[in-house]
């Protein structure tokens, strides 16, 4: 239970910590200064606007009840992914897979992903919702230049990807890894 409470509040003092750099930028893959990746939804809306306003999506009340109000339920709710981190790791020593953990208005995995070669560093490719479920993609790119002298020896990456989600939270996450030459679900996670 510690460990939640631990987690729970890196994930918070992590998003208020990095607000700040991401506010206001139009870019849609930046790194602020601890080398974290943020990316812009991929759904096109506007992260920083917690559903006021009518962007056509009929945010009236259409007479089919909506949600129950209560946010704990992977059931009846609508989540929507608000806001995307991804922060590289040290090398992780092994196994390609990956861990999941709800906490509060987030969704955390914790995973370890293969690259082609020392050059490579992970990166969150997607996270987005698909009825209940949130699947979040993490793959590798190349870091540095052409010039860049690698590695050439198959690495082992760790991440950590956060993906906070407005209205309600997802009943399943599948993680899925794209790399080397492969894709493949290395967890799945229901609530």
């Amino acid at each position: 239970m510690k460990r939640r409470s631990f987690v729970a509040a890196m994930v918070t003092g992590t998003a208020a910590a990095v607000s700040g750099c991401i506010a206001g930028d139009s870019g849609s893959d930046a790194r602020n200064e601890s080398g974290a990746t943020t990316d812009e939804p991929t759904d096109g809306s506007d992260a920083g606007d917690a559903g006021g306003g009518d962007n056509g999506t009929g945010g009236g009340d259409d007479g089919t009840g909506g949600g129950n109000g209560s946010d704990d339920s992977g059931g009846g709710s609508n989540p929507s992914v608000a806001n995307t981190e991804l922060t590289p790791k040290q090398e992780c020593g092994g196994a390609d897979g990956a861990s999941v953990e709800f906490v509060s208005d987030a969704v955390t995995a914790v995973g370890c992903i293969q690259g082609p070669n020392g050059c490579h560093v992970p990166k969150l490719q997607d996270a987005a919702m698909s009825g209940e479920t949130l699947r979040i993609t993490v793959t590798t790119e190349k870091e540095g230049g052409a010039d860049t002298a690698c590695t050439q020896a198959i690495v082992d990456r760790g991440y950590e990807a956060t993906v906070s989600l407005s209205g309600g939270m997802p009943a399943t996450v599948e993680v899925v890894h794209v790399a080397m030459g492969e894709t493949k679900t290395v967890a799945t996670v229901e609530r």
